[in-house]
């Protein structure tokens, strides 16, 4: 029981303070003292008290709190969950007490520490509970005591209610204010931006009224927001623009949220215009903003400003058009003086000229070459500079075009007394589809470079590849052993216009246009170049460029096998030669010793024979030996060729004592030197060629160049005056007559008179130019079409495309080569379908068998004809189904195929016929295929005849 005086001093404890905290300490200070406890706390559900003590938006948990205890030092617990087993006695009864050896003691128990005594538990309503703790008493609370405390408990309750209420306001009256003071803030915030900005700030109203005017209308358009708030919006705008943009404000009238960008020529307060960006949005979805908010920025100035650069680069890309019209122009008129130049030089040259005279012409003839070189340069800087310039890609053989590329520097390393070699490294693949054109170009440039700049010495080619998953990377060089290059300065050699100093352009001449369009030219080919030198130690020019990788050529490859483990000995005094040399004999199989001199190779002979190390099958010989050796040095040579074979390697023009040696057993090697050629001339020295097989196929193939046909009727349509005289002269001394004109409109008149085979078209001519004349030509029903040739002065792709597509089937730049118009009436007289009798073998290349019998023997060339006459048959089939369904791709792919495998295998009838599908394919109208393709099929019948006598006469020789 307790004391009723007591009680009442404990109930007069509550509600003096609407401080939850104050509240509940003073009473649980009071209860101790009243009910003689060790402790007592409250426990909150948290849920009550968020924002009690903490920042705004906490969320709640689903625990109870202890929000006041006394001793406040004697609490280690702060929370404890709602399932705990307090909330479920609480549930079944108000009041719960337990002494430590009564059940429920265990539930009731909060902090561990609690070991003995009593615990007593009352309910505060639904907001949490009253925990009493006595470790002196000995009994648990009665009921009675229960119920006396309750009722004071329940005035504590209600006190506590009151408190949470009480917070409760001042916690929304103190979010009210913090919003209020956001607001403020944010409103001052958006009036200092809208008073600081450049924009034009404007809110419509639905019908179109200005409702706000930011104070930068002043500045931008010269107004006050005073005089246009309240006026409608659309009374600023150019008349020619407003019906567009007041439908476009309808649509976004009616969209809530909807935005969007346009310009808009306003009217300035001075009358004039301005152009604004303006970005504006419909807040119609805002609860209480409304109406068409729009942000204006004045791009008046910079308008006129991409105006003027825009009109700017009109002029300049006008200009650019200009200059490279002019610079081609100017290389069509120098190029026709230039064909005549040229032309009259190459004649005189064949003709029958004192020393002195063919001194003279050929002076004329190399100096009207480099200034060919000099315009070709120009005209590429033009096109590259212009992004005009174009990369073609096609098959080609990599060894070939290197060999191709030195037999142009050739002569003027022979006069130099230089060495030229090339080196392939085993990774590289000789057949590729790539820039060949464009390679050739650069190794060419590089090579003219690395013999201009040589004295003595050597220049060599060295060429590697890795694979990528596109094809190969195919890396070059050039090194010489010339005058070097500062470094410092390297990279400057790649500009145009530059060389390495002003010395070196007094010295050597030369543009310095060749590196910089090689430059260019790598880039395009998905490739790099550059340069290692020291000055007076020589330069290594390299690059590289990408390609892929043919698979389907037909090219058997060099056949060595004959010389396998042969022995030679090679004579030259330059260590690079030797190197190469002996670089070549372990690709052929072959064993071989070099040495610096004759009188070195005789002593090699004499110790080799001591040892018993087996005959020296073939000694070869550099010329330059002969002008180093001394008479002991003749007499050993004239011993060695009388015991062995001797192979000379030389230059073209005879530069020394050779012809001197006996000729019996004495065979030339042409420098510079060619792997193919170098196993022929060792096969022939040794006894092992295929002369007999070759039979007339050898022997015309040794005769060179093959005379045109006799009936070749020929055309040449040309307007230049000289131009005409030296192609007529070519042909003169090609034994062709030819009848001439000069325009196109007595072209068409001659050819629809009949009976001409070829014409030689001039694309730029007065009055009908050769493009017009071909059109109306080939539409005429002509019996027999002649083959045109273009001849043209401008160089340039579009002129090569304007000419197929015309119908032409050739194309010849000037200055016109003797060479080239050969091949060209070669290739010409080979596809014209004649009415008599043929023989077989006229449409077989008998150069061509002749090297694939070289290179690969009779047996593999056997195969390979019989390979494509078994194959050939179903690819006619393919041509015929992809014609009949109008399959343009499938007529250039099985086309191509044909063009690439008899061209390999020296069918060159077949190869222009697959050409000429392959073009039509590329075309895509197919209504001349047919014709195209019954002259296909009269070529395989013809090229089956003369490749079945060739096999049938190597079975007779054999």
């Amino acid at each position: 029981m307790f004391s009723p005086s007591r009680l009442y001093d404990l109930a007069l404890s509550i509600g003096e303070s609407l401080d939850l905290r104050m509240n509940c300490d003073r009473f649980l200070t009071e209860l101790v003292a009243t009910a003689d406890l060790t402790t007592a706390a409250v426990w909150l559900r948290h849920r009550l008290l968020i924002g009690e003590g903490s920042t705004f938006g906490e969320q709640a948990e689903e625990i109870a709190v202890l929000v006041a205890g006394t001793p406040e030092i004697w609490f280690d617990t702060k929370k404890i969950p709602l399932d705990h087993d307090i909330f479920a006695q609480l549930r079944e009864q108000r009041y719960v007490s337990a002494g430590a050896s009564g059940d429920g003691f265990a539930d009731l128990k909060i902090e561990r520490k609690i070991h003995g005594g009593v615990v007593a538990v009352l309910a505060l309503g639904s907001l949490g509970f009253l925990h009493l703790y006595s470790v002196d008493r000995r009994g648990a609370f009665s009921a009675v005591e229960l119920r006396e405390l309750g009722r004071v408990v329940s005035k504590f309750t209600v006190s506590i209610e009151a408190c949470l209420a009480h917070n409760r306001v001042m916690r929304e009256v103190a979010l009210r204010k913090r919003v209020e003071i956001d607001l403020q803030h944010r409103e001052e915030h958006f009036r200092a931006l809208i008073e600081n900005t450049l924009d034009i700030i404007l809110v419509l109203d639905y019908d179109a009224t200005i409702v706000f005017a930011g104070p930068s209308v002043d500045g931008a358009l010269g107004y006050q927001p005073s005089q246009l708030e309240g006026t409608n919006f659309f009374e600023l705008v150019d008349p020619d623009e407003v019906t567009e943009h007041f439908q476009n404000f309808l649509k976004q009238v009616k969209v809530p949220g909807e935005a969007s960008a346009v310009e808009m020529r306003i009217r300035h307060v001075d009358g004039t215009w301005r152009i604004l960006a303006v970005s504006s949005n419909n807040l119609l979805s805002s609860p209480s903003v409304s109406g068409i908010i729009m942000n204006c920025h004045d791009v008046t100035e910079r308008r006129e400003w991409v105006a003027k650069v825009e009109a700017a680069r009109s002029r300049a890309v006008e200009a650019s058009r200009a200059k490279s019209e002019f610079v081609a122009n100017v290389s069509h008129e120098i190029r026709n003086p230039l064909n005549g130049v040229i032309g009259m030089a190459s004649i005189l040259l064949e003709s029958d000229l004192k020393l002195e005279q063919r001194d003279c012409a050929n002076t004329i003839r190399v100096s009207a070459d480099t200034l060919l070189t000099i315009i070709e340069d120009i005209l590429d800087l033009s096109k590259i500079e212009s992004g005009n310039l174009k990369i073609v890609n096609e098959g080609f053989s990599l060894t070939e075009s290197i060999e191709g590329c030195l037999d142009m520097v050739a002569p003027t390393a022979a006069e130099k007394g230089l060495e030229l070699a090339y080196l392939l490294d085993g990774t590289v693949v000789d057949h590729l589809n790539g820039a060949g054109a464009r390679v050739r170009q650069v190794l060419l440039n590089l090579l003219s470079n690395a013999v201009k700049f040589t004295e003595s010495g050597e220049v060599l080619v060295s060429v590697s590849a890795k694979s990528l998953e596109s094809g190969m990377e195919v890396h070059v060089s050039v090194r010489d052993s010339g005058i070097g290059i500062d470094p410092a300065g390297s990279e400057r050699l790649f500009q145009p216009f530059v060389q390495a100093d002003a010395s070196t352009t007094r010295r050597y001449g030369g543009s310095g246009l060749g590196l910089a369009i090689s430059r260019r030219l790598c880039e395009l080919m998905g490739g790099r170049i550059w340069v290692a030198s020291k000055l007076g130690k020589g330069s290594t020019f390299s690059f590289t460029f990408k390609a892929e990788v043919v698979e389907d050529h037909s090219d058997p490859g060099i056949d060595a096998s004959p010389l396998h483990g042969r022995q030679v000995i090679v004579v030259h005094r330059n260590r690079m030669m030797r190197d190469v040399l002996t670089r070549y004999a372990h690709d052929l199989q072959l064993r071989v010793v070099t040495v610096s001199s004759i009188s070195e190779a005789l002593e090699q002979v004499e110790a080799m024979s001591g040892r018993g190390s087996g005959d020296i099958d073939a000694l070869i010989v550099d010329e330059a030996a002969f002008a180093a050796a001394d008479r002991r040095g003749f007499d050993a040579l004239r011993d060695l060729e009388a015991r062995m074979p001797v192979i000379v390697m030389r230059w073209a023009v005879p530069q020394s004592s050779v012809l001197s040696l006996p000729k019996t057993r004495t065979l030339v090697l042409n420098k510079p030197i060619r792997l193919a050629q170098l196993v022929a001339v060792l096969e022939r020295a040794l006894g092992l060629e295929v002369e007999g097989l070759l039979g007339p196929v050898a022997a015309m193939a040794e005769q060179g160049s093959r005379p045109l046909p006799g009936d070749l009727r020929i055309l040449l349509a040309e307007d230049d005056t000289i131009g005409r005289k030296v192609a007529l002269m070519m042909l003169e001394s090609m034994g062709c007559h030819a009848d001439s004109v000069p325009n196109g409109s007595a072209a068409v008149e001659a050819v629809l008179k009949g009976g001409y085979t070829v014409v030689l078209m001039d694309l730029h001519m007065p009055g009908l130019d050769g493009i017009e004349a071909t059109r109306r030509i080939r539409a005429e029903p002509l019996a027999s079409q002649p083959t045109i040739i273009a001849m043209t002065a401008r160089a340039s792709a579009e002129d090569r495309e304007l000419c197929l597509a015309a119908g032409m089937d050739g194309y010849l730049t000037k200055p016109i080569r003797k060479g080239a118009l050969y091949r060209a009436l070669l290739e010409a007289s080979s596809t014209t379908v004649s009415d008599g009798p043929d023989d077989g073998n006229a449409s077989v290349d008998l150069d061509r068998m002749a090297v694939l019998l070289r290179t690969g023997g009779r047996e593999m060339i056997t195969e390979l004809i019989d390979l494509y006459l078994n194959e050939m048959p179903d690819q006619l089939s393919l041509l015929r189904e992809a014609i009949l369904s109008g399959d343009a791709e499938a007529l250039r792919t099985v086309a191509h195929k044909i063009k690439g495998s008899s061209s390999n295998l020296g069918l060159p009838q077949m190869a222009v016929a697959g050409a000429t599908l392959e073009g039509v394919g590329r075309g895509g109208n197919l209504e001349d295929a047919d014709q195209f393709f019954e002259s296909m099929v009269v070529a395989f019948e013809r090229a089956k005849l003369g490749l079945e006598a060739m096999v049938e006469g190597w079975d007779r020789h054999e």
